[in-house]
């Protein structure tokens, strides 16, 4: 395949990658759900992940079995970088798979890794053949004005979308700053109020203390003075006498 050919599969298989995600999360959701982060009919990863897959095929892979485990792996791969890019750029996390079994940090699972390989080798003994028939039958200008026509509307897409997750993403760092910044005056206030509580403390604990060494002095005069006070007691009996 020339760059042409490749690049109008990437579009055709993004596109039917699109079609595939709305008509699963209706059915399992019974709402409509366009994936993606581009206003356009496309999810890029699909076509991404097709485009892997066929270089399979350069590789003249003839086992089923090979072209199953080879598509799901590089399938995975995709998907794995795809999630990390968008998380890492963006901090978002576009899908999940936390909650599925034999799941790899929530990028990719087993189960959609096994049915990235079905659809994989769907693609390539079954669509494939098809697409590049359908390809075939158009003339040469005709495919370079098309792929050349949606490549810059895809490209401009891409550039509105990118622009609008940076300016979300600052839009969240600024919220996050600000939030921050808060919660930390909030915290020194909370600091100086503690610190001015423990002075006070300190101080009763210092008028508690010296209170209590004033009666403790007290006493230990009166004690060591007893014997007097009891025979200046006896002499003012006397004397009243």
């Amino acid at each position: 395949m020339n760059v042409w050919t490749l690049t109008a599969c990437f579009f055709v298989y993004s596109f039917l990658g699109w079609v595939w995600e709305v008509i699963y999360f209706y059915v399992m959701e019974r709402r409509f759900r366009s994936g993606g982060i581009t206003s356009a009919p496309l999810l890029p990863i699909y076509g991404m992940g097709a485009i892997a897959v066929l270089a399979v095929l350069d590789l003249h892979v003839d086992n089923p079995f090979a072209v199953f485990l080879l598509s799901a792996l590089l399938a995975s791969a995709v998907e794995f970088a795809g999630h990390y890019f968008m998380e890492k750029v963006f901090h978002v996390r576009l899908w999940d798979y936390r909650g599925n079994k034999f799941n790899l940090q929530g990028r990719i699972c087993l189960e959609n890794s096994l049915g990235f390989g079905i659809l994989a080798m769907l693609l390539v003994y079954v669509v494939h053949p098809v697409v590049l028939n359908v390809l075939g039958f158009l003339p040469n200008w005709a495919l370079v004005l098309a792929v050349a026509v949606i490549s810059i509307l895809f490209a401009v897409d891409v550039a509105n979308s990118w622009r609008s997750m940076v300016k979300l993403r600052l839009d969240a760092d600024a919220t996050t700053a600000q939030t921050l910044c808060e919660v930390r005056r909030g915290l020194d206030g909370r600091l100086i109020e503690i610190r001015e509580r423990r002075k006070e403390s300190r101080g009763r604990a210092w008028f508690a203390e010296i209170s209590l060494r004033l009666h403790r002095s007290n006493v230990a005069r009166l004690e060591r003075n007893f014997d007097k006070i009891q025979l200046l007691a006896k002499n003012h009996r006397r004397f009243r006498r």
